[in-house]
């Protein structure tokens, strides 16, 4: 109990000092300037938007791990969380690494397994990339008012993304 109370105030202290240290040079009037003219709407739908796909991330994540674990989602959503943090914060996205560390922790099972989760995740990834790179070069978006060296390398980028597609 006093081990769980140490490491809650140790946490709020960090967070209190991370956040003053993040916001000691903020004009916050023209953050409030900013705020007022933007579309309210329009903040909250981004928010929510970013909110289901962290949550979709999380059930994605529990999908490729469920041949090795059985994970909690409060645990995957926790991991989640301090790894895009994390992300944020520390360089060379150690937040990759530290989310599938602390998953592994927490409902205990192979830290190998985590981090191979990681790398199917990145596959994914890549090939959605990949994905949405072929539909462009299928059917691109209508440009107009492209001068002769726009079009050229546009016609160069679709040359050379068939060429990697085949």
């Amino acid at each position: 109990m006093a081990n769980n109370t140490v490491r809650v105030g140790v946490s709020l202290v960090l967070m209190i000092a991370l956040l003053a240290f993040f916001l000691w040079n903020v004009d916050f009037d023209r953050v409030m300037a900013g705020l007022q003219q933007a579309n309210l709407w329009l903040v909250a739908l981004a928010a929510l938007l970013a909110l289901i796909s962290y949550w979709a991330r999380v059930i994605r994540w529990m999908l490729i791990l469920r041949p090795v674990a059985k994970v909690r989602h409060s645990s995957a959503v926790l991991a989640t969380a301090v790894g895009y943090a994390a992300i944020t914060l520390l360089p060379a996205r150690m937040g990759d690494i530290l989310r599938p560390v602390i998953l592994a922790k927490r409902d205990r099972f192979p830290i190998s397994a985590g981090l191979a989760s990681i790398l199917t995740e990145r596959v994914f990834d890549l090939w959605t990339v990949v994905l949405f790179f072929i539909v462009f070069l299928i059917w691109p978006p209508l440009m107009i008012d492209l001068d002769a060296d726009a079009e050229a390398n546009l016609h160069l980028l679709r040359i050379t993304g068939y060429a990697v597609a085949a």
